[in-house]
């Protein structure tokens, strides 16, 4: 058993070293520790060497290595991150550090009462499964299926389950024996601690295409209003050459400037004027 001396010296030597990770790096991510097994983590650190550097701290420790530090707003940080935690250290954006952790989770097979990420679809075909009492629970989660030389068939593509679903046991039996990896393993932040600035865990959360097609709309509305306004710039000038050599067309044909890009167009006119004159008379003469 540890004497009082070594627990202290213990917690002074965590103290100095949180301090070190505090003064080499700008962001401070927190991470849940409930389920995180530690063969995940070692792997997470191989995956990230390099990258971030991720250390079991007790809160306490950490509180005080930030108050040593004088950072702002720790009291607040801490009254957000309660519970078993991890730290993840970086120099990264903390969105950046998100979409990371996020690309590192590993699909892992479903326990009942785990909530669903995405959407789960069971895909036809033959399961390699001989009948028995897992038919019922296949029925059960709304799988179709039929006996075919000794297996259990799924008839068709089906949904089982949608984002923020909760998998009940009948559901996780039968993606378990399928083989069907329905759960994600990994860091989710609690929260991002940067130069003062505490952004909670549901903030780091980007949607990507969204965010590529709200630049994309904007870029096109950007564009459309530097034409309007006869802006010049390398992404303007070939639709306000283009416009411009149409609003010249236009105005030499109306004015009957006969040129070689305008002749065919002032004939056209003619033709259709003297149409539309033909047509006139002869309403006339049957009236």
């Amino acid at each position: 058993m540890e004497t009082a001396s070594e627990i202290s010296r213990r917690k002074a030597e965590a103290v100095k070293s949180s301090i070190e990770m505090l003064e080499r790096n700008g962001a401070i991510g927190v991470a849940d520790l409930f389920k995180i097994r530690t063969g995940l983590l070692q792997d997470l650190k191989r995956q990230l060497k390099g990258k971030v550097t991720i250390k079991c701290v007790k809160n306490t420790l950490l509180k005080r290595s930030m108050q040593e530090r004088k950072l702002p707003d720790t009291e607040r940080f801490f009254r957000e991150i309660q519970g078993s935690n991890i730290f993840i250290f970086s120099n990264m954006n903390p969105f950046k550090l998100a979409l990371e952790l996020n690309r590192n989770k590993v699909r892992v097979i479903a326990k009942p009462g785990d909530i669903v990420s995405s959407e789960i679809v069971v895909p036809a075909g033959n399961t390699g499964i001989a009948p028995g009492p897992i038919l019922t629970k296949f029925g059960s989660v709304g799988l179709t299926t039929r006996i075919d030389s000794g297996t259990i068939w799924i008839a068709q593509d089906t949904v089982v389950a949608g984002p923020g679903d909760k998998l009940s046991e009948d559901l996780a039996t039968v993606l378990s024996r399928l083989g069907i990896k329905a759960g994600e393993m990994g860091l989710s932040l609690k929260a991002v601690y940067e130069d003062g600035l505490i952004i909670l865990g549901k903030d780091l959360l980007v949607d990507l295409e969204d965010v590529k097609n709200q630049l994309k709309t904007a870029e096109a509305n950007s564009i459309q209003l530097a034409v309007e306004a006869v802006y010049p710039t390398p992404e303007t000038i070939i639709y306000l050459i283009t416009r411009a050599r149409e609003n010249v067309l236009k105005l030499a044909v109306e004015t009957n400037l006969m040129t070689p890009e305008t002749t065919l167009l002032i004939i056209a006119k003619a033709q259709a004027m003297a149409a539309a004159l033909e047509q006139k008379v002869k309403s006339t003469i049957a009236k």
